[in-house]
């Protein structure tokens, strides 16, 4: 008989349901998959609750212990609908939602309807490189999301990602990220920016470009129409680094 829990197991299956956006919310819990993520989120002293784990990963019980956390073990069939990948690795663990506010000397990356979880996660790993803070609004993919944590590959950890509903609350300057028309990068004025990037498929609404105090233009000497949202948030969030 394999040990730990079976995927039939009602923990596991109430641990499951965080896969669902309304029971992350509803719970303020998330789950982390795989070795780097939960290595990165207890090196960073966040609120690991459980770790579920197979019986031979020993490192997962050294996490566990390490955050004070519940170590559970599970058979492979459990670790699979645990994680939303299709060749999961052990351990999988529910971390408690972190509820970091914005700083507000540093500037601010805007996920403007970025419905892409890789795209996302790329940009708050981004944000964590570059010194920046993290506001998603509205139509964009859950930050909190196992795939937007996969991608972001710790960067959630070491930077404060925040839901917003109006850019006004965000008290920085504006800078909308046009097509063409916009000043360069390396142009960007001082102070507390707040860089928005539009949507990979429409980009974003005039009337957001409209209110922005600065719109910026990443040349490119090439055919390439245009950049993903994850390529251009990186340039821009290096360029802003520098100044």
């Amino acid at each position: 008989m394999e040990p730990g829990l079976s995927h039939r197991n009602p923990r596991v299956a109430e641990t499951a349901r965080l896969h669902r956006v309304d029971e992350r919310r509803n719970r303020g819990l998330t789950l982390l998959e795989g070795p780097h993520l939960v290595e990165e989120a207890v090196a960073a002293s966040e609120a690991v609750v459980e770790v579920y784990a197979l019986a031979e990963d020993r490192a997962a019980a050294a996490w566990a212990s390490r955050a004070g956390a519940e170590l559970v073990l599970v058979g492979e069939e459990a670790l699979k609908r645990l994680s939303s990948t299709q060749t999961p690795q052990s351990p999988v663990a529910v971390l408690e939602i972190p509820t970091r506010g914005l700083d507000a000397s540093r500037s601010v990356l805007v996920a403007w309807r970025i419905s892409d979880p890789g795209n996302l996660g790329t940009m708050i790993r981004t944000a964590a490189a570059f010194g920046l803070d993290v506001a998603v609004t509205a139509g964009s993919a859950d930050p909190w999301s196992p795939k937007v944590l996969r991608s972001g590959m710790g960067g959630h950890f070491q930077t404060a990602v925040v839901e917003v509903d109006e850019l006004d609350a965000l008290e920085a300057v504006q800078v909308a990220t046009v097509m063409s028309g916009g000043v360069s990068p390396r142009q960007l004025p001082p102070g507390r920016l707040a860089i928005l990037i539009g949507s990979e498929a429409h980009g974003l609404p005039d009337e957001v470009v409209v209110k922005a105090g600065v719109k910026v233009t990443i040349p490119m000497s090439g055919p390439t129409e245009s950049l993903n949202a994850a390529a251009a948030a990186t340039i821009l969030a290096y360029e802003a680094s520098l100044r």
